[in-house]
């Protein structure tokens, strides 16, 4: 029985390391960071990829509040006027794009420290700031957000971005863009 029990003991630990099974080596492994972790952004210069900007306006009711949503790939750069709290899009203006330039707006997104996480207690944005704006800073590849940081203007955030910066650079992304938002009031009224 003991020699019998040792047998069955010595298979199943054989099949464990020859399988895998339980282990770690059935998950899938992957190079590119998880949501919240410090993206290498020109590891994102992809044809599945975008960055994205949302400037959030002053807390207020939800028929006034308003939204900028700024999104650039390599095929376009798309502006957004967001009403409320449930992403209601009022406005779009969605101009072309192409790789050489998506290229040029990454790299210059990454000397901003765009996506690099700053350590802090205060990870929360909701109710950050309820007088000024906030500032979210997004990486998306192949559909999945590998990062997401902010900022806002009464407080550092999770971003270790320059925030005027980063704004200057997605604003100029979009042609005309005091013209399409100059009636968009992010202020409170």
């Amino acid at each position: 029985l003991i020699i019998f029990l040792t047998i069955a003991v010595g298979l199943v630990l054989l099949l464990v390391l020859i399988f895998g099974i339980g282990g770690d080596n059935n998950q899938k492994k992957t190079d590119k960071p998880a949501a919240n972790t410090p993206a290498v952004l020109t590891d994102y210069i992809t044809p599945d990829s975008k960055m994205v900007l949302t400037i959030d306006g002053t807390i207020n009711g939800d028929d006034i509040h308003r939204s900028i949503r700024i999104t650039v790939d390599h095929n376009n750069r798309e502006l957004e006027v967001i009403q409320g709290y449930q992403n209601n899009v009022i406005q779009r203006n969605t101009f072309i794009n192409n790789m050489n330039a998506y290229d040029s707006f990454v790299h210059a997104l990454q000397r901003t420290g765009f996506g690099k996480v700053r350590k802090t207690n205060d990870t929360d944005i909701r109710g950050v700031c309820a007088t000024g704006q906030r500032y979210t800073f997004e990486v998306y590849d192949d559909g999945k957000n590998v990062s997401r940081t902010w900022s806002a203007t009464c407080t550092k955030g999770t971003s270790m971005a320059m925030s005027p910066q980063v704004l200057a650079l997605f604003k100029a992304q979009i042609t005309g863009y005091g013209e399409l938002t100059k009636t968009v009031n992010l202020a409170a009224l």
